[in-house]
């Protein structure tokens, strides 16, 4: 009995092993507001900081067919991306648009640029690099790209009073100072393996006894 037991949990474990997971990724960058145009609410204003909390999809596809040009897209929970503004959250989406550019038309750069939307907010982090030696492919990068490689590194935040036409209610514009990964999020055909491993192990035990 339990001898078949375990010969069921290793079946099982041997399926997770082989089924797709999702693979997330969690990177933060931060800095300091240095433009703010409209009327945004208290808070956000120019000498203000910011972090910028994004996770997305590092199994995700290259959706376009520009060979020099990724685009991968990340949705649904727990992808999303949030904008804390001294030390406030101004926004939270649960969609992360991340592209890579290999000194792709028309440009002629090495660019990557994240992006997110919700209701009539948008969020952009964009680095350039006109020296084209930033990336060697549109691969969708695994670690946070090292700053010191672009000559351009803007943050922009608009918020809209109507996106038809598009009617700004305020923009604010930073320095991204900082770009680090956080802590990985366990895929959950990890978390499944390691409880049918932990199963298995007591089954065993048991078994030897």
């Amino acid at each position: 009995m339990i001898l078949s037991r375990i010969l069921a949990l290793l079946a099982l474990a041997s399926i997770c092993a082989s089924a797709p997971n999702a693979a997330p990724l969690t990177f933060t960058f931060s800095g300091t507001l240095f433009q703010v145009d409209g009327t945004p609410p208290a808070g956000i204003e120019a000498g203000a900081p910011f972090t910028v909390t994004y996770t997305f999809d590092s199994s995700a596809t290259d959706a376009a067919f520009d060979p020099a040009y990724g685009l991968y897209y990340s949705v649904g929970a727990p992808y999303g991306l949030t904008v804390d503004v001294g030390g406030t959250t101004v926004f939270s989406s649960d969609n992360v648009r991340i592209t890579v550019g290999d000194a792709s038309f028309p440009t002629s750069e090495d660019t990557y640029d994240v992006y997110s939307a919700g209701g009539l907010t948008q969020v952009q982090l964009h680095l350039s690099d006109v020296s084209e030696t930033a990336f060697s492919s549109d691969d969708l990068p695994l670690s946070p790209p090292p700053l010191a490689d672009f000559d351009f590194i803007g943050f922009h935040y608009a918020e809209y009073l109507s996106l038809t036409p598009g009617i700004l209610s305020f923009s604010a514009h930073g320095a991204t100072e900082s770009f680090t990964e956080s802590a990985a999020v366990p895929a959950p055909g990890t978390i499944a393996l390691l409880s049918i491993g932990l199963a298995g192990a007591a089954a065993w035990r048991r078994y030897k006894r």
